[in-house]
């Protein structure tokens, strides 16, 4: 533990800047050859930088590193002990971020119920499991079974008696609960308007998330990155209700804040620029959409975030296809869905697309999706 820190000694760094990124980098180095003699302490701090390296952004070393934790701790400490069931549930949400949402839900329903079955239906393991598995199901666009999900997380914390009532009595109970505005419960509200937000029940998700980031402003501070995280959220939430001008204001100001806490090269603030070129697309602002789009492509694949570059892809899609650029369309399409990370179902039942499916190309383009997603399996 001294050791990785010797980088930033002067001596070490004779000069140089050092980042946290690089402490990080060589701490996980050593760490794969070190603490043989306790292994289960290797297992923990292998998962805690696995949690900093996704902090960072980088979910690939983060699921490599919660993997080797839990190579350690699965034979060493038993398949139902705490820390096994904690880098398993851990090692799904960093396959999910990758665009894997199927796999993770594999993974997070198997550690769910063993969860349930060793540490109890109200541990914070198991709450954490379950709200990992409900933003799952709504990133499939499960968003019916995603909602009944995080309001059993909710109530599983303790916050409502009724978790039927969630909604309508989210704002008395917050003012009447003692200890309201803890962290995880501030989450998984801010998830949960965010399935508000997918199902189309607009009004509802922007009162949940204003709530959420009074909370977080108030608990966390308003430079936190889940302050901003339901801050852009809201934003996107704005745009789909065609108030452009709003959200163009709230994403610009979440991107200025994420740039100087996370870093322009950050997944986070790279994802908010995405929303905001779509939002400048939405108001009519093409070439200054398309600029920030084709940024976004240049810093994410500078930065080895290839999901992020077929995201930004896709978008630009979808803007062409507004535009009734049919040609321009298809060719961002095929280069968004040709490494297997955007799903077809999404791909086909996408309004903004419409105006394509009346071309061949879109049911080859659905198709080639389909197929891109089975070689990354085999």
């Amino acid at each position: 533990m001294t050791s990785m820190f010797r980088v930033s000694n002067p001596s070490e760094a004779r000069g140089n800047s050092v980042t946290a990124r690089e402490i990080l980098d060589k701490a996980s180095q050593q760490i794969g050859t070190g603490l043989n003699n306790d292994p289960e302490l290797r297992a923990r701090l292998m998962l805690t930088m696995s949690q900093t390296y996704a902090g960072l952004g980088l979910y690939a070393r983060a699921q490599a590193l919660s993997q080797q934790a839990l190579d350690i701790a699965r034979p060493l400490l038993g398949a139902q002990n705490r820390l096994t069931l904690a880098t398993e549930s851990e090692l799904a949400t960093y396959v999910r971020a990758q665009s894997h949402p199927a796999e993770a839900e594999q993974k997070l329903r198997a550690t769910l119920a063993a969860q349930q079955k060793a540490l109890g239906p109200d541990d914070p393991d198991t709450i954490a499991t379950m709200d990992r598995l409900a933003y799952t199901l709504s990133n499939e666009a499960r968003q019916a079974e995603a909602e009944a999900l995080f309001r059993r997380t909710l109530a599983a914390q303790g916050r409502y008696a009724d978790a039927d009532q969630i909604y309508s009595e989210l704002i008395a109970a917050q003012r009447q609960s003692l200890g309201v505005d803890h962290p995880a419960t501030l989450l998984s509200m801010e998830h949960a308007a965010e399935n508000l937000s997918e199902e189309g029940r607009y009004q509802e998700a922007e009162k949940l998330d204003n709530e959420v980031i009074a909370g977080q402003t108030r608990i966390l501070g308003p430079d936190h990155p889940q302050t901003l995280r339901t801050e852009m959220f809201l934003a996107i939430t704005l745009m789909k209700e065609g108030r452009y001008a709003e959200a163009d204001k709230l994403q610009t100001q979440v991107i200025a804040i994420k740039r100087r806490v996370l870093g322009p090269s950050h997944t986070s603030t790279l994802q908010s620029m995405e929303m905001e070129a779509s939002c400048l697309s939405h108001e009519g602002r093409y070439a200054d959409s398309d600029r920030m789009s084709h940024e976004v492509i240049d810093i994410a694949g500078q930065t080895n975030q290839p999901a992020t570059v077929d995201e930004a892809w896709y978008n630009l899609a979808t803007a062409e296809a507004a535009r009734g650029n049919r040609n321009e369309a298809f060719a961002d399409l095929d280069r968004a869905v040709k490494n297997g990370l955007v799903s077809p179902g999404y791909l086909a039942a996408d309004t903004e697309l419409q105006s394509l499916h009346s071309d061949p190309r879109f049911e080859a383009a659905v198709a080639e999706a389909r197929a891109a997603i089975r070689a990354g399996t085999k």
